[in-house]
């Protein structure tokens, strides 16, 4: 599962390595994978953390993926399985109901945002963000974003160093 690999990563670059930075860190869960749906998931993946500044929030609705999925050119699944060659019946058994057919909404996302974001009617742009999802797949995503594993807890720790470069 991404989303927990990047939830780990999320922990060990910037949890564990900046126990002291003044952040705000806001998890969105959401339903995109058919085992992401349930108490068991979400208990699962919310013992993750344990540190005073991160939230977690669920959103079974994928609200929060499609507001974003236009800052990172997500495309919606039916038109990246029509690109890449797919047919549905190939990626309905992976996804949760009615993820394939729904508009594009964005996940396995690592967003960055400034400190005086403000958060109101309208979204703020994030300053920097960074995806695992595989841009040979996700076909418009930028593949310069694209971090997995080790590169994206290095990716991650770069750019917490930019913005806390006197962490002990």
């Amino acid at each position: 599962m991404n989303c927990i690999r990047g939830a780990r990563a999320v922990q060990e670059s910037i949890i564990e390595g900046f126990p002291e930075a003044d952040i705000d860190v806001l998890i969105v869960w959401t339903h995109i994978l058919k085992g992401d749906a349930g108490d068991a998931a979400a208990r699962k993946s919310s013992r993750i953390f344990d540190d005073p500044r991160v939230s977690q929030f669920h959103d079974g609705r994928r609200r929060v993926a499609r507001a974003f999925a236009g800052y990172v050119n997500m495309p919606s699944m039916s038109k990246m399985i029509d690109e890449v060659g797919l047919k549905p019946g190939q990626v309905n058994s992976v996804f949760s109901p009615g993820f394939v057919k729904d508009d594009a909404a964005a996940f396995d996302l690592l967003m960055f945002f400034e400190a005086d974001a403000r958060w109101a009617d309208d979204i703020p742009e994030p300053s920097t963000w960074m995806t695992q999802l595989d841009p040979d797949m996700f076909i418009g995503i930028d593949r310069h974003r694209f971090h997995w594993g080790p590169a994206l807890v290095a990716e991650l720790r770069r750019e917490m160093t930019k913005r806390f470069p006197n962490n002990p």
